[in-house]
């Protein structure tokens, strides 16, 4: 009996926290957003001369993040990381 009563306020409490959950809503970007994300300061050694651009990221309309390189704030004490907006992501109006 004990285990039955368990099994069923579980059951309970697992529907509880289904029905209250929201449903995902995805935030696009209004435009297409490229991250250049550039090695900054020089700690030791020869030192190149600039910053180096060490990773470029795309997050695209439908929300997806390609690139290669550094991920954007992946090492926030090294680098720093310049965000450009490009195109619109809504169709254009005619």
């Amino acid at each position: 009996m004990k285990k039955r009563v368990l099994a069923i306020a579980s059951a309970l409490s697992l529907i509880i926290m289904l029905s209250r959950a929201q449903p995902l809503q995805a935030s696009w970007p209004d435009t297409q957003e490229r991250y250049d994300v550039y090695y900054g300061p020089c700690t030791a050694g020869p030192c190149l001369p600039g910053p180096q651009l060490v990773g470029r990221w795309l997050l695209d309309c439908d929300g997806s993040f390609t690139g290669w390189g550094w991920e954007p704030d992946e090492y926030p004490d090294y680098s720093y990381t310049v965000v450009t907006d490009g195109h619109s992501c809504s169709p254009p109006e005619y």
